[in-house]
């Protein structure tokens, strides 16, 4: 939990996400390369992530 409040904190001024929530992110850490294209993956999308992202665009 601390790597990624550590994450967070470095980046952000104002927290999105509340503590609580980022307690049930995955953390995932890797890197894919998609054709010439590469992908940085911090959180596993889960099912929880699914919903935040959800009310999200409801806002």
């Amino acid at each position: 939990m601390s790597e990624i409040r550590n994450f967070d904190i470095f980046f952000y001024n104002d927290l999105i996400v509340c503590p609580d929530c980022m307690k049930n992110f995955k953390v995932h850490k890797q890197t894919y390369r998609i054709k010439e294209t590469f992908m940085y993956v911090l959180y596993e999308y889960d099912e929880f992530l699914e919903r935040l992202f959800f009310q999200y665009r409801h806002i």
